[in-house]
């Protein structure tokens, strides 16, 4: 459901979801650019 408001929404989805949502993200990017290198 979160993935629909991504962009500007982005922050305000992760203030109304909560952190643990909000540091998936974060860890899912980061590893997503990892392999990309």
């Amino acid at each position: 459901m979160a993935n629909n408001n991504v962009g500007t929404h982005r922050l305000v989805v992760g203030a109304h979801y909560g952190l643990k949502d909000w540091l998936a993200q974060r860890l899912t990017a980061i590893v997503m650019a990892l392999y990309t290198v």
